[in-house]
């Protein structure tokens, strides 16, 4: 590391370069006494602090080092943040408008909690005040919401004596602002990303005197995306306000060509192939492959005497498969980010526990609860046979525990000590349904003193008096496990990772929405008002995970990562994955691919690698939904459609999310055949919906969903000219191969037959939508076949012709996504060769 002769200002420090490691050598080398640093996270704290006690052991004992967290006074306990913002979320004038003056369920009272948590640290970190929010309101934004929220929250934290975190660290950041000058020792600070407005001014005053260092080149043309000018704008005008000019500094970057390169909107990578050494690439169908990808290099670390690994990700769902197959391996984690208390092994089990104490009626969360592995030792065989007993004979679980018959005195004690719990009469003080759901977990094998976390737990619990209340505030706090001594994986997000520059990394869920992070709705700050109050513009998210991604390009040895699915659904590669593959179709590259060995093995399916369909299985009618399923998952194609294999249904399970989406669809057909409002839709829907039997819970959560379905499409059907509609076709498509006939069968929700005689057929989508990118490539088939099937005359009662546009509506957003037909045409050929395949006696599928 170069020693530069420095004087007090501002300086940019390239991204991909190791900042920390580098003013830890100016420190030693300058012989510095007794510096300040200030660094943006405690992980970052920590890791300076080792870089110098390594390197100066006397330098690191008259080194003051804080996180800018640590600037925060009086800060407000988490806790009653939390039950504050609990008690808000059920406020009247929240639900009336977001939930149609219906009851919010427990999960929609978390996310409006959650929102309003959201809102509130923002803006206070931005110092927006009632007149910002008075002057929002003049310009006819409504926000009087908003307004009543701030007026009584700030009132309740007044006569409470609290402060708000996120305020108590602003003022903080302006009481260091007023001190710094009395401390009399050199003070060096480290701007990284986007920050509040308090502490750019602090920079600026500390660039007079003392060393600011900006992580990441802050060029003055403004280029959204790619560069940090989005992340700096502030901070930017807070120095050019005290005429202060940014000096870069040279510090060795590895890969400093690909950086540069990445960060401009048009790239030249023709010299940068060298760069790519060390950088590995996975690309595996789902998280658990990508998760034993992970587990193996962690294994071949530590054979190498590495002292961790660590895995960045976004995605919450990986880090806890990461966290079990690590301990199933016997390897130790370090979850950085923090899991949260309800995620924890007790967490997890008191709330089920709870849960089953106040709904004992709720057979599926007690059949989970007592088959958890913790408490196999009292438990043993006995929920395993109780579940296929019920599943046999389809039994009720209260049946199922009346007719097993037990097979030894421990099975009738347990049995008869099941029968009482379930039995139990409602408490309705949440003290005694503590006290007892910790007796039962004691007495079922569960001490909570063996678990670290429960000491953290039983602190909260002490001051609720709901289990919901104590559910949330659960789900929302964070458990910072103490990092293991000993081999272990550290997993990150990736605002906290950024200065880390750990010797093997693995940048996990290279997918559009998780890099770059997609940006959170929040119902109670939407564009308009964040434009007005002057707050970060939502696209800044692309900047700041373009400015973190680069920053660990510096790495030694990196594993870049990405799933092709998730949730069932195609995924699509982030943008840097596409900017690194056409970097390497450029020069030739072979990238290594550390998953290529693993994806290519096939996976046994009966014993065999292969599998030829039998020539009495061939399909000769195939709809457009086995077509897509044989396109991105042929084993279950075989397994489903050939040889008629299903998964075992879930026993006292709630009731299938899909049936939702067959009432919204089963309202708007009647809707559109009869001609009738969107409110008649909506009483249709709902009575269809009480033939369920739902709980009060999901009953209220799929109204709320049900109604905003049938009022988005009653918006978006207004804008249509059709001259004729129809609605719920059914259509057959008799195609010649050249193995012979078959027919695709399928239904369109709605053909439109515009004034001027051309045709757009629409698809109604309640749930998830597919990408523009997944229809391009023929992956999401369902439009273009109707389109085919319209081509081919498969609807009866419309002339044959080309549609001219085919479209989803999306429901949930009140949204679409329009294709022209003619730019999906092509992909007739290849649905043919699919079909073809299957139609093929000789074809072998490869099952993986």
């Amino acid at each position: 590391m170069n020693t530069i002769d420095l004087v007090p200002g501002c300086y940019t420090v390239p991204l991909g370069s190791d900042p920390l490691r580098w003013l830890a050598q100016q420190c030693v080398d300058t012989c510095v006494l007794n510096p300040m640093v200030i660094l943006p996270t405690r992980r970052s704290v920590n890791r300076f602090q080792r870089l110098l006690y390594v390197l100066n052991p006397t330098l690191a004992r008259g080194a003051q080092v804080i996180a800018y967290e640590d600037l925060s006074v009086d800060p407000m306990p988490m806790i009653a943040a939390q039950r504050i913002l609990w008690e808000f979320a059920n406020r009247s004038y929240i639900t009336e408008e977001l939930f149609q003056k219906r009851q919010p369920s427990l999960n929609q009272r978390q996310q409006i909690a959650v929102a309003l948590n959201g809102v509130l640290s923002e803006m206070y970190a931005y110092e927006i005040d009632q007149k910002y929010l008075k002057r929002a309101f003049e310009s006819g934004v409504p926000t009087r919401q908003l307004t009543e929220i701030i007026n009584e929250y700030e009132d309740i934290l007044n006569r409470s004596n609290l402060v708000h975190s996120v305020a108590a660290l602003i003022n903080g950041i302006k009481s260091f602002s007023h001190t710094f000058e009395s401390l009399n020792r050199p003070i060096y600070l480290i701007i990284d990303g986007i920050t509040p407005p308090a502490l750019h001014q602090l920079a600026a005053n500390l660039s007079k005197d003392h060393y600011v260092f900006i992580y990441g080149d802050v060029p003055w043309n403004e280029c959204p995306g790619y560069d940090q000018r989005n992340c700096y704008a502030s901070l930017l005008n807070a120095l050019q306000s005290q005429n202060i000019s940014i000096s870069p500094l040279e510090i060795y970057t590895p890969r400093k060509s690909l950086v540069n390169e990445l960060q401009k909107p048009v790239f030249d990578a023709t010299e940068i192939a060298q760069d790519f050494k060390g950088i590995h690439f996975i690309e595996h169908s789902n998280d658990v492959f990508l998760a034993n990808d992970i587990i193996d290099i962690a294994k071949r670390a530590q054979s190498k005497k590495i002292k961790s690994i660590t895995v960045v990700t976004p995605n919450q769902s990986l880090a806890k498969i990461i966290h079990m197959q690590a301990k199933t391996s016997g390897i130790s984690v370090d979850d950085s980010c923090g899991i949260l208390l309800n995620d924890t092994l007790f967490g997890s089990l008191l709330i089920q526990m709870l849960r089953s104490l106040g709904n004992s009626s709720n057979y599926h969360t007690i059949l989970n609860l007592i088959s958890h592995p913790q408490m196999n030792d009292y438990w043993g065989e006995l929920p395993a046979k109780l579940d296929v007993l019920g599943r046999l004979k389809n039994l009720s679980f209260d049946q199922a525990l009346r007719q097993y018959i037990p097979e030894n005195d421990h099975e009738n004690e347990r049995l008869l000590s099941l029968i009482q719990f379930i039995n139990l009469p409602p408490q309705r003080e949440f003290a005694a349904q503590l006290h007892h759901a910790l007796e039962l977990l004691r007495q079922w094998g569960i001490r909570h003193e063996e678990h670290p976390e429960a000491v953290e737990i039983l602190k909260i619990a002490e001051l609720m008096d709901a289990s919901d209340v104590l559910e949330f505030i659960l789900s929302t706090t964070p458990y910072r496990t103490p990092t293991p001594k000993e081999f272990h994986i550290q997993i990150m997000g990736p605002l906290e990772a950024r200065l880390m520059q750990p010797k093997v990394l693995v940048l996990a869920s290279l997918n559009e929405g998780d890099w770059p992070m997609s940006a959170s709705s929040n119902p109670l700050l939407h564009a308009n008002l964040r434009k007005l109050l002057n707050l970060p513009d939502i696209d800044q998210i692309t900047g700041i995970s373009s400015k973190v991604l680069l920053s660990l390009l510096g790495c030694e040895s990196i594993y870049i990562c990405r799933t092709t699915h998730k949730n069932g659904q195609q995924t699509q590669p982030s943008r840097w994955w596409e900017r690194l593959k056409v970097i390497s179709k450029l020069n030739n590259l072979h990238l290594p691919c550390y998953g290529d060995k693993n994806r290519k093995r096939p996976l046994k399916m009966s014993g065999l690698e292969s599998f030829k369909i039998p020539p009495e299985l061939i399909p000769r009618r195939l709809s457009i939904s086995d077509i897509q399923l044989l396109i991105n998952d042929p084993k279950q194609f075989i397994l489903r459609s050939i040889l008629k294999l299903e998964e075992l249904p879930m026993w006292e399970a709630a009731t299938e999310f899909r049936y939702k989406g067959i009432i919204v669809h089963a309202a708007l057909e009647k809707g559109v055949k009869q001609n009738l409002p969107a409110d008649d839709m909506i009483s249709f829907a709902l009575n269809k919906l009480t033939q369920l039997n739902l709980d009060d819970h999901d009953r209220r959560f799929w109204e709320s969903q049900i109604i905003t379905n049938i009022r988005n499409f009653d918006v978006l059907n207004h804008t249509i000219p059709s001259l004729q509609t129809y609605s719920e076709l059914k259509g057959e498509w008799n195609l010649m191969t050249q193995f012979g006939a078959i027919t695709v069968v399928g239904k369109a929700d709605r053909i439109d037959q515009l004034s001027d005689g051309s045709i757009h057929i629409i698809d109604y989508k309640t749930g998830s939508l597919p990408s523009k990118q997944s229809v391009y490539k023929g992956e999401s088939p369902q439009l273009p076949l109707l389109g085919m099937m319209m081509t081919k005359g498969a609807f009866k009662e419309l002339p044959a012709k080309p549609p001219l546009m085919v479209s989803y509506w999306d429901l949930k957003e009140g949204t679409t996504l329009n294709f022209l037909f003619d730019d999906i045409a092509h992909l007739e050929h290849e649905f043919i060769a699919v079909i073809e395949r299957v139609l093929n006696p000789d074809f072998e599928f490869v099952i993986g």
